[in-house]
């Protein structure tokens, strides 16, 4: 499988709101517990397929604005699959259980 994130090399991890790295969470740590329950469950961040991985950022001002990899096959089935791998690519990143 090929990278399709390469500049985030690691998963997202929470390193503090001291942290300089602009790739890490500063306030949500997911096993730091909050009213009895960790903030993961608090907090059930998910990603929209549709939205993040098959939008083109084109809006009522003006049109596409994203140019994603994974679309460029010629193959409807090809680019549906190069797709998914982009996504999981993403969620593992991010530390994301969810998607919808």
């Amino acid at each position: 499988m090929s990278a399709f994130f390469p500049e985030v090399k690691d998963r997202i991890c929470y390193e503090g709101p001291e942290s300089p790295n602009p790739l890490a969470y500063k306030y949500f740590s997911p096993n730091r517990h909050v009213g009895g329950k960790p903030m993961s469950e608090h907090l059930r961040f998910a990603v929209a397929y549709w939205h993040t991985m098959q939008g083109t950022g084109a809006d009522a001002f003006g049109g596409a604005v994203h140019d994603r990899t994974w679309r460029q096959s010629g193959d409807p089935l090809a680019a549906a699959e190069t797709t998914l791998d982009a996504l999981f690519e993403f969620i593992t990143k991010l530390g994301i259980s969810h998607y919808c």
